[in-house]
């Protein structure tokens, strides 16, 4: 992530750095498959434990609680703890609790229901009755 995002922050008139295209920004912007949702949400979560408001933007952003949604599903735990721990840090936010409430307490009380991972139950578990 953080070589796609220099690629993309590049300019391209500028000597240094790599040699780019014009259409190198948007093949860098445009990162489809559970593995740039992973990538993404991670993000999401360092934004929201430091420049929050940077994070909340970037929750609300067209696709990223679907992709939240898509990785609460998955069968595989760390994709379930990338979302769980996302979740958390937006509820940790008293801006951010009723957005959560809305759409992020569903997943994790399912997540509670279904996940055979301890860790995340509790964790699920937390965050939810909180809210």
């Amino acid at each position: 992530l953080k070589k796609i995002l220099q690629v993309a922050g590049t300019v391209a008139e500028l000597s240094e750095g790599p040699s780019l295209t014009e259409n190198t920004h948007m093949s860098c912007s445009v990162r489809p498959g559970l593995d740039a949702k992973l990538h993404a949400i991670q993000t999401v979560s360092v934004l929201l434990q430091g420049p929050s408001d940077v994070g909340n933007v970037t929750l609300e952003m067209s696709g990223m609680m679907d992709a939240v949604i898509s990785l609460c599903g998955s069968e595989d735990v760390t994709h379930q703890q990338v979302a769980v721990e996302a979740l958390i840090h937006a509820a940790g936010k008293a801006k951010r609790a009723s957005f959560i409430t809305a759409n992020g307490v569903a997943l994790l009380k399912d997540l509670y229901k279904k996940s055979e991972n301890d860790r995340i139950r509790v964790r699920a578990l937390v965050v939810s009755a909180a809210n």
